[in-house]
């Protein structure tokens, strides 16, 4: 089983997603021998608790990993975790990873045999996806005949600095454009300028960014096509269930800021999932409001392991046309928030200043028409929110060794 999870992957600029632009022609042919979930939202709209609700199976309010009154939190061990369970049931699990709150000191490495996680290395720079696919491959090298085995592979080259390395660099990017809004923007202090709206980029200079985020996809896809291709060369393609999606996607002044991790709306929960192997239909796209929620019941039905008790009210097996999809837990924002839709209808809840925002994603996709706010639904996102935990996640108290890193990286503000 391979779970690939291309961080700051929005949907929308997904080909079998309707995306004009052939950022992903690779990943688009696995779409093709597989199930394309069209409504995938994720429980958060940053890493780490994202991550934490694909591999747990719990939205944020349950496994509370995250960030906390300038508190990072990791996982609670005694917690549902799919590698965990992958171990148990006989699998060979390694997880290549490439982001600082992937890391063990987050608690991601139980049930790994082989755990990889460089966050930031090699002067402050991030693991390429072609080294990031090299690495895997070698670890490959160790499975032998009969051996099952569960890899967990994250791709963090569509994150902010956008820097794809030749020819993906300019494969969308205009000679033209000369501006500072390059492969070099987007430090800490550049990002809250923008967000803050204290510097307003041109019109031009955020397209030049999202042609360099295109680039990325692309590089990312061409990874992604070469570790697929050695998976048939080594003979297993034919009984390997592949699933691809994201943590989160990405704003580009869709709601008048950059980046992720600050709100709720869909450029940021809407993300892909594309799943292809043994049993699985091709050449399907589904409608079913699926979520991060479900990675781990679909591996457990698809592994034939017995399947975990549903979450309350937000697993379905298989999810039902008219089921609550919770998110909550950001990184940063002017206070906390959580959201939910059910059917076409989507609530976005201001927990300190009780305040809400309601849109018809039928009509409106991309949430510019407020309409008034569905009670029934608030009161669902307000329940979820006064949720108990089911967990118990410890502080993370090494800020002095990651908070350097994590400045660099825009997550230190």
């Amino acid at each position: 089983m391979l779970l690939i999870v291309i961080d700051t992957f929005r949907a929308d600029h997904m080909g079998c997603y309707g995306y004009p632009r052939n950022t992903t022609p690779h990943l688009d042919s696995l779409a093709d021998e597989g199930i394309v979930y069209s409504r995938m939202q994720s429980q958060s709209s940053w890493t780490l608790p994202a991550v934490a609700s694909i591999l747990t199976g719990l939205p944020p309010r349950l496994h509370m990993a995250g960030k906390r009154n300038d508190i990072y939190y990791g996982l609670d061990p005694e917690l549902p975790y799919l590698p965990r369970t992958m171990s148990q049931h006989g699998y060979r699990t390694a997880a290549f990873l490439n982001v600082v709150y992937l890391n063990s000191g987050f608690g991601f490495h139980q049930g790994f045999e082989h755990f990889d996680c460089e966050g930031l290395v090699k002067d402050l720079g991030i693991r390429k996806a072609g080294e990031t696919v090299d690495d895997c491959l070698e670890w490959m090298d160790t499975l032998k005949d009969g051996d099952r085995f569960f890899i967990l592979m994250h791709l963090y080259d569509p994150h902010l600095p956008y820097d794809p390395p030749p020819p993906y660099d300019t494969l969308f990017t205009s000679p033209a454009y000369q501006g500072e809004y390059d492969s070099d923007w987007g430090s800490s202090g550049q990002l809250v300028a923008v967000n803050i709206g204290e510097v307003v980029p041109e019109e031009e200079d955020v397209i030049n960014l999202i042609n360099l985020y295109d680039g990325e996809l692309a590089y990312t896809d061409t990874q992604a096509a070469r570790l697929l291709s050695e998976l048939r060369k080594r003979g297993y393609g034919g009984n390997t269930l592949v699933m691809v999606t994201a943590d989160h996607g990405e704003e580009f002044f869709d709601h008048g800021g950059m980046e992720h991790g600050h709100t709720l709306y869909q450029e940021l929960l809407n993300v892909p999932l594309v799943v292809s192997g043994p049993g699985i239909s091709r050449d399907e796209v589904s409608e079913l409001p699926v979520c991060q929620l479900d990675v781990l019941p679909m591996v457990h039905n698809a592994c034939g392991f017995q399947l975990p008790d549903p979450v309350e009210d937000y697993q379905g097996r298989p999810p039902p046309r008219n089921r609550f999809v919770p998110s909550s837990g950001l990184l940063w924002s002017v206070e906390p928030m959580a959201g939910g839709v059910l059917n076409s209808l989507k609530v976005i809840w201001l927990a300190e200043s009780d305040t809400a925002l309601c849109f018809d994603l039928s009509s409106d996709p991309y949430e510019q028409s407020p309409i008034e706010v569905n009670q029934q639904l608030l009161q669902r996102v307000m329940d979820y929110w006064a949720l108990p935990p089911r967990g118990e996640p410890r502080p993370i108290e090494y800020e002095e060794t990651i908070d350097p890193i994590l400045e660099d990286l825009g997550y230190v503000r």
